[in-house]
Protein backbone atom coordinates (compact mmCIF):
# COMPACT_ATOMS: atom_id res chain seq x y z
CA UNK A 1 0.00 0.00 0.00
CA UNK A 2 2.77 2.51 0.90
CA UNK A 3 4.71 1.65 -2.46
CA UNK A 4 1.11 2.28 -4.83
CA UNK A 5 1.11 5.78 -2.26
CA UNK A 6 4.58 6.66 -3.47
CA UNK A 7 3.52 5.79 -6.72
CA UNK A 8 1.20 7.71 -7.25
CA UNK A 9 3.04 11.33 -5.84
CA UNK A 10 6.73 10.27 -7.23
CA UNK A 11 6.06 12.76 -10.34
CA UNK A 12 5.20 15.64 -8.06
CA UNK A 13 8.97 15.71 -6.72
CA UNK A 14 8.57 17.75 -3.40
CA UNK A 15 4.78 18.98 -4.43
CA UNK A 16 1.68 17.41 -3.91
CA UNK A 17 -1.45 18.55 -5.76
CA UNK A 18 -3.78 20.56 -3.71
CA UNK A 19 -1.24 20.34 -0.76
CA UNK A 20 -3.27 23.48 1.26
CA UNK A 21 -6.79 21.87 0.74
CA UNK A 22 -5.37 18.68 2.13
CA UNK A 23 -3.79 20.27 5.02
CA UNK A 24 -7.20 22.84 5.77
CA UNK A 25 -9.39 19.26 5.43
CA UNK A 26 -7.14 17.60 7.90
CA UNK A 27 -7.30 20.20 10.08
CA UNK A 28 -10.87 21.16 9.99
CA UNK A 29 -11.75 17.06 10.53
CA UNK A 30 -9.26 17.08 13.93
CA UNK A 31 -10.42 20.10 15.34
CA UNK A 32 -14.18 18.86 14.59
CA UNK A 33 -13.20 15.63 16.92
CA UNK A 34 -11.49 18.21 19.61
CA UNK A 35 -14.01 19.80 19.94
CA UNK A 36 -16.57 17.13 20.28
CA UNK A 37 -13.75 15.55 22.74
CA UNK A 38 -11.60 17.61 24.41
CA UNK A 39 -10.41 15.23 26.51
CA UNK A 40 -9.84 12.22 23.74
CA UNK A 41 -9.54 9.62 26.72
CA UNK A 42 -13.13 10.05 27.94
CA UNK A 43 -14.30 9.37 24.51
CA UNK A 44 -15.63 5.99 25.02
CA UNK A 45 -13.76 3.71 22.24
CA UNK A 46 -12.98 6.67 20.12
CA UNK A 47 -9.94 6.82 22.38
CA UNK A 48 -8.36 3.68 20.67
CA UNK A 49 -6.35 4.31 17.35
CA UNK A 50 -8.43 2.22 15.30
CA UNK A 51 -11.59 3.84 16.07
CA UNK A 52 -10.42 7.02 16.30
CA UNK A 53 -9.06 6.46 12.44
CA UNK A 54 -12.61 5.26 11.43
CA UNK A 55 -13.87 8.55 13.58
CA UNK A 56 -11.46 11.01 11.74
CA UNK A 57 -11.84 9.58 8.21
CA UNK A 58 -16.15 9.42 8.69
CA UNK A 59 -15.98 13.18 9.54
CA UNK A 60 -13.33 14.62 7.21
CA UNK A 61 -15.35 12.42 4.26
CA UNK A 62 -18.67 14.01 5.61
CA UNK A 63 -16.85 17.51 5.28
CA UNK A 64 -15.41 17.29 2.36
CA UNK A 65 -18.89 16.77 1.01
CA UNK A 66 -20.52 19.76 2.47
CA UNK A 67 -21.93 18.06 5.69
CA UNK A 68 -21.16 20.86 8.80
CA UNK A 69 -20.89 19.26 11.66
CA UNK A 70 -22.32 21.26 15.22
CA UNK A 71 -18.99 22.83 16.90
CA UNK A 72 -20.44 24.11 19.89
CA UNK A 73 -23.68 24.32 21.80
CA UNK A 74 -26.83 22.03 22.07
CA UNK A 75 -25.71 20.57 18.22
CA UNK A 76 -22.25 19.54 19.78
CA UNK A 77 -23.37 18.07 23.00
CA UNK A 78 -25.79 15.90 20.82
CA UNK A 79 -23.35 14.85 18.74
CA UNK A 80 -20.71 13.58 21.67
CA UNK A 81 -23.78 12.01 23.52
CA UNK A 82 -24.47 10.14 20.20
CA UNK A 83 -20.75 9.38 19.48
CA UNK A 84 -20.63 7.87 23.56
CA UNK A 85 -23.88 5.93 23.11
CA UNK A 86 -23.10 4.40 20.24
CA UNK A 87 -19.69 3.77 21.57
CA UNK A 88 -21.59 1.88 24.47
CA UNK A 89 -23.95 -0.19 22.71
CA UNK A 90 -20.73 -1.66 20.29
CA UNK A 91 -19.15 -2.30 23.48
CA UNK A 92 -22.29 -3.81 24.82
CA UNK A 93 -22.48 -5.78 21.26
CA UNK A 94 -18.73 -7.38 21.81
CA UNK A 95 -19.66 -8.37 25.50
CA UNK A 96 -22.88 -10.05 24.69
CA UNK A 97 -23.17 -10.99 21.12
CA UNK A 98 -27.33 -10.90 21.60
CA UNK A 99 -27.41 -7.82 23.50
CA UNK A 100 -29.93 -5.85 21.63
CA UNK A 101 -27.99 -2.98 19.92
CA UNK A 102 -28.58 -0.44 16.90
CA UNK A 103 -27.84 -1.93 13.72
CA UNK A 104 -24.99 0.49 12.83
CA UNK A 105 -23.35 -0.86 16.21
CA UNK A 106 -24.01 -4.36 15.33
CA UNK A 107 -21.95 -3.70 12.19
CA UNK A 108 -19.42 -1.93 13.56
CA UNK A 109 -19.02 -4.22 16.17
CA UNK A 110 -18.80 -7.05 14.02
CA UNK A 111 -16.26 -5.30 11.82
CA UNK A 112 -13.88 -4.91 14.46
CA UNK A 113 -13.92 -8.21 15.96
CA UNK A 114 -11.15 -9.12 13.94
CA UNK A 115 -8.75 -8.04 11.17
CA UNK A 116 -9.53 -3.84 12.01
CA UNK A 117 -7.10 -3.50 8.94
CA UNK A 118 -9.12 -5.24 6.52
CA UNK A 119 -10.54 -2.67 4.07
CA UNK A 120 -14.05 -4.35 3.94
CA UNK A 121 -14.15 -3.79 7.56
CA UNK A 122 -12.78 -0.05 7.50
CA UNK A 123 -15.90 0.56 5.35
CA UNK A 124 -18.12 -1.22 7.58
CA UNK A 125 -17.22 0.76 10.36
CA UNK A 126 -17.16 4.36 7.93
CA UNK A 127 -20.32 3.52 6.53
CA UNK A 128 -21.64 3.26 10.52
CA UNK A 129 -20.17 6.15 11.66
CA UNK A 130 -21.20 8.50 9.12
CA UNK A 131 -24.90 7.13 9.30
CA UNK A 132 -24.55 8.45 13.33
CA UNK A 133 -22.56 11.70 12.26
CA UNK A 134 -25.01 12.70 9.48
CA UNK A 135 -28.20 12.73 11.64
CA UNK A 136 -26.41 15.64 13.52
CA UNK A 137 -24.50 18.12 10.67
CA UNK A 138 -26.66 20.08 8.24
Amino acid sequence: MIDEYYSNFEDYDDEIPNEEDIKDQYEAALETIEAVFPQLKKGGRFKNLADFYSLFVAVAALQRNDVTLPDSGKGLIGLRDALLAFSTEVDERLSDPKAKVSDPAIKYAKAIEKGVNDKSRRSARHKALTTILAKHGT
